[in-house]
């Protein structure tokens, strides 16, 4: 069928497909122009969602939001991207940018908002970094991190390298972080710094791990490795457990386990 007659006759459909409230149906309008096209006065419903740009990136669409402002609330994390890709200090950051990071800091000293110990809900926020779909080394040292904060992690599956660390200042300590599973789509990680997370437990962690090389986990609340030892995945690497309420005695045939893995275990 002719390219343009095609796009013709499929438009009514396309258009109604996208302006539905159901995202199933939306995934069905981008699976059909993926095959025959996009009719050009469609490109404004194929991007009036954020699910929408996730769709034009995994169908290839990537063309139509390049230079569209990314919404990004936190201004720290904008002026780190701004300065890290040398744009002016009120320079719009856009997909296109993001898709250039393959490498991030974001670290403040001192820790901002010391006074409200993390408590008012104004923790550094890591919206629309989920687009930098590039980027392989993230740190995020000295930071608020609640349980808002890492749902964009999820997106970002060429990481290889992660840290993050919290802040605690003595009996106040910021909001533990509640759903720690975006972690696990980290499936070519590398090295994985969880450092002074509140953390209790590592069930998290991805059932396919094949690159993991370091796993630190230091200056958190872990009591036991029963999670390491049911992971299948975690297996010849180092294990930095420095700084936990552990007892050798109660976890040695934990270790043993692990040890048998291939597994170096720092205490």
């Amino acid at each position: 069928m002719n390219k343009l007659i095609a796009e013709t006759e499929y438009r009514p459909q396309l258009e109604r497909l996208l302006n539905s409230s159901d995202e199933a149906n939306h995934h069905i309008a981008f699976q059909i122009m993926s095959k025959i096209g996009v009719p050009g006065d469609l490109h404004k419903k194929m991007t009036d969602q954020v699910s929408k740009i996730y769709l034009c990136l995994k169908y290839g669409f990537r063309s139509l939001i390049l230079d569209r402002k990314v919404s990004m609330p936190d201004e720290f994390l904008q002026e780190s991207i701004r300065e890290l890709l040398d744009l002016s200090y009120d320079a719009s950051i856009t997909y296109r940018h993001l898709w250039q990071l393959e490498t991030l800091t974001l670290e403040e000293t001192p820790p901002r908002n010391h006074f409200t110990f993390g408590l008012e809900g104004d923790a550094t926020s890591l919206e629309g970094l989920q687009f930098a779909t590039q980027l392989k080394r993230l740190t995020i040292l000295n930071h608020e991190i609640d349980e808002n904060e890492i749902g964009a992690l999820r997106h970002l599956h060429s990481l290889e390298h992660l840290h993050l660390q919290g802040i605690s200042q003595g009996a106040f300590r910021m909001k533990a972080v509640q759903d720690w599973s975006p972690i696990s789509h980290l499936s070519h990680i590398k090295e994985l710094h969880l450092i002074e997370n509140q953390l209790d437990r590592v069930n998290f962690l991805s059932k396919n791990l094949p690159h993991l090389q370091l796993l630190n986990l230091q200056k958190n609340n872990i009591e036991d490795l029963k999670d390491l030892v049911n992971n299948p995945a975690v297996v010849n690497c180092t294990i930095d457990l420095r700084n936990n309420p552990l007892e050798a005695e109660k976890v040695k045939h934990q270790i043993a386990k692990l040890e048998k893995r291939d597994i170096e275990i720092m205490l």
